[in-house]
């Protein structure tokens, strides 16, 4: 398995988990977000998958802005006998979505490849 311009993988819930839910809501056809998955490809699992599911649904709803409700899904799955959680953005409507970072919203525009550095970084007020 390899990370695409749809596809992410998340060893854990992160800063930059949230980061790439925002591009995929910005990106025209959403994309999947695979937690448990070493940048490799590799599955090694997640602990506690409802404690992760939990997790990611909190930071969805409170750091990006406007509202995501029904623009997501995450569910529990199993990859290699590893518990892993799957993470399914939709493309949002009311784009340009925004991440909250120490009290200011900034949105992080990708480039093409989901895993390189964000090209450029605007700020706007809440």
């Amino acid at each position: 398995m390899q990370e695409t311009n749809r596809i992410e993988f998340e060893r854990e819930l992160n800063e930059r988990f949230v980061r790439t839910v925002v591009s995929f809501l910005n990106y025209t056809g959403g994309g999947e977000i695979i937690v448990g998955i070493d940048d490799n490809g590799a599955a090694i699992g997640v602990d506690d998958p409802d404690t992760v599911q939990r997790k990611a649904v909190d930071l969805i709803r409170n750091n990006i802005r406007p509202q995501t409700l029904g623009l997501f899904d995450v569910v529990a799955d199993k990859i290699d006998d590893n518990d892993i959680v799957r993470v399914i953005v939709s493309c949002g409507q009311q784009r340009p979505y925004y991440i909250r970072k120490k009290g200011e919203w900034i949105i992080d525009i990708k480039p093409a490849l989901l895993s390189e550095r964000p090209t450029k970084r605007r700020r706007k007020e809440p």
